[in-house]
C-alpha cells in the first residue's frame, strides 16, 4: 500500500514536470476518482457490516438448534428450524452478493475513468484546441503516464476494500465494547466486613423498581425488611418478577430505582468473589460441568476443601450413593445419566451450601420433581433452614420451606405479606390457591 502511494505521488510529480497544464488536469481528476472510490467504499462497508450481523445470526441459530435439539425433535419442528436456517443463510448470501457486486464493478469504473481521462487529454492536445501545447510524441508519453497513474489508484482502492472488511469486524467488536459496563465494585469489601456475625443478616429492599426496557416496569416500589434467619417465600403468578427479584438480590442486575442492602451495604457494590460466600443459589435446573463429582460441588474452586465437599454431600444425603461410584467423589462425570433428576437437585443444594453462605436463594427447585423426591428435597431444606436466611420462590405452596413470611407479588408489586396463618385468614388469593392445591393433590 505504501509502495502504491509513493508511486502515485511520483507519477503526479513527473506529469507536472512534464507539463504544468497536464499536471493541473491530472490534479482535477483526483477529486473525481476520490468521489467514485468513496461511493463504492461506503456501500461496500455497509454491506460488509450487514453480512457480519447476518453471519452471527446464522451461527446463533446453529447453536440454538443444537442446544434445543431434543425439544425440536419432540415437537417435530425440524422443518420450521430448517426453513429459518435457510432464510438466514439466504439473507447472508444476498449481502455477500452485494459485497461481491461492488467489488467486481469498482475496477471497471476506474478503467472507464482512465479511458475518459486519456480521451480528454487527446482532445485537449488536438490541433483545434492545442491547450496543452505539447507535441505528438509528448502526447503519447503523457497517455502512458496517465495509464500508469491509474494502476496504483486501482490497487489502493482494492487494498481499501480489504481494510474495510476488517473495519466491519472491528466495528462489531467496538459496538460490544461500547455497551455500558457494570459500575465498579467496592473490591475492598469482604464477607467478614459485611456480615461479622452470620446470625445477624439483615436484608432490606428499599423502594426497588426495575425495568428491562424503558417504560415497562417489571418490579415497582418493593419495600421489605427481613429479620436475621427469616424464611421468606415469594409467591405469585408466572411472570410477575419473582426470578428478576432474585437476580437483583444477587447483584446480577442493578435496580432502576432504589437499592437492596445486606447489613446496610448495597448488594450491587459487593465484589463477585464475595457473593459466592454470601449467597447460595439453587434453581430448578442443575447445570453439570466437565469434571468429577467433587467438581460439581466446588465448581473447581481451589478454596473449597475436600472435607467441605464431603460434609455438603453428607448433609443432602448423597454419601451412600457417591461411595458406590467407581472412584467416589473423584468419579468423572461423563454423562447426565450418572445422577437422577432428584439427585441433581440434591447436588445443587450441596453446591449452594458448601461454602456455608448465610443467605440461600431457592428458585422453584421442586418444580420438575415427583411428590416423593419433592418431599426428600423439602426435608433437606428444612434441615438447612436452621442456620440460614432463606428466600424461596414457589408455585406449589405445599412444597415451600416452613416460612415465617409469605410475600405475594402481583403485577410487579407486593400485594400482601405476612405469616401463612395471617394470609390464610385475610387474603383471598392465598386462601383459594391453598384450596386449589389440596384438590389437585388429593
Amino acid at each position: 500500500m505504501m509502495v502504491d502511494c509513493f508511486k502515485l505521488i511520483g507519477i503526479v510529480i513527473s506529469i507536472w514536470m512534464f507539463s504544468s497544464k497536464l499536471g493541473f488536469v491530472t490534479l482535477l481528476l483526483m477529486p473525481v476518482i476520490y468521489v467514485i472510490t468513496q461511493f463504492f467504499q461506503k456501500r461496500m462497508l455497509k454491506a460488509q457490516i450487514e453480512n457480519r450481523i447476518l453471519i452471527s445470526r446464522v451461527n446463533n441459530h446453529i447453536s440454538e438448534s443444537l442446544k434445543n435439539i431434543q425439544m425440536i425433535k419432540s415437537f417435530s419442528k425440524e422443518s420450521y428450524m430448517e426453513e429459518n436456517y435457510k432464510k438466514y443463510l439466504f439473507d447472508s448470501y444476498k449481502t455477500v452478493e452485494k459485497v461481491n457486486f461492488y467489488d467486481s464493478i469498482y475496477s471497471p469504473f476506474i478503467q472507464l475513468t482512465r479511458a475518459a481521462s486519456i480521451a480528454f487529454i487527446v482532445v485537449l492536445s488536438s490541433k483545434q484546441l492545442n491547450y496543452l501545447g505539447i507535441s505528438l510524441g509528448m502526447v503519447a508519453a503523457s497517455i502512458e503516464l496517465i495509464s500508469n497513474l491509474f494502476a496504483p489508484i486501482e490497487n489502493l482502492g482494492m487494498e481499501l476494500q480489504n481494510i474495510q472488511q476488517a473495519i466491519s469486524g472491528i466495528k462489531r467488536v467496538n459496538d460490544f465494547y461500547s455497551e455500558t459496563e457494570d459500575d465498579l465494585k467496592k473490591n475492598e469489601l469482604r464477607l467478614e466486613d459485611i456480615i461479622p456475625n452470620c446470625e445477624e443478616v439483615r436484608l432490606s429492599f428499599n423502594n426497588i423498581s426495575f425495568q428491562y426496557e424503558e417504560g415497562a416496569d417489571v418490579l415497582q416500589n418493593i419495600n421489605l425488611n427481613l429479620k436475621p434467619n427469616e424464611k421468606v417465600t415469594f409467591v405469585g403468578r408466572t411472570g410477575v418478577g419473582k426470578t428478576t427479584l432474585f437476580k437483583l438480590i444477587m447483584g446480577l442486575l442493578k435496580p432502576t430505582k432504589g437499592s437492596i442492602t445486606i447489613n446496610g451495604i448495597d448488594v450491587y457494590d459487593i465484589p463477585n468473589s464475595e457473593k459466592r460466600r454470601i449467597f447460595g443459589y439453587v434453581d430448578q435446573n442443575f447445570h453439570m460441568i466437565k469434571g468429577t463429582v467433587a467438581d460439581q460441588i466446588s465448581l473447581q474452586d481451589e478454596n473449597i476443601t475436600k472435607e467441605q465437599i464431603e460434609k455438603a454431600i453428607d448433609f443432602v444425603g448423597l454419601t451412600e450413593y457417591v461411595v458406590t461410584l467407581e472412584n467416589g467423589l473423584d468419579t468423572k462425570v461423563t454423562s447426565d445419566t450418572l445422577f437422577s433428576q432428584g439427585q441433581k437437585q440434591l447436588l445443587a443444594i450441596a453446591r449452594a451450601i458448601v461454602t456455608k453462605p448465610p443467605v440461600l436463594l431457592l428458585d422453584e427447585i421442586t418444580a420438575n420433581l415427583d411428590s416423593i423426591t419433592e418431599e426428600k428435597i423439602v426435608s433437606v431444606l428444612q434441615k438447612a433452614s436452621k442456620d440460614h436466611t432463606i428466600l424461596s420462590i414457589s408455585h406449589r405452596l405445599s412444597s415451600m420451606v416452613s416460612s415465617n413470611t409469605v410475600v405475594i407479588i402481583e403485577n410487579g408489586r407486593v400485594k400482601n405479606a405476612g405469616s401463612p396463618e395471617m394470609l390464610l385468614e385475610n387474603d383471598d388469593w392465598y386462601r383459594n390457591h391453598i384450596a386449589l392445591e389440596k384438590l389437585t393433590w388429593s
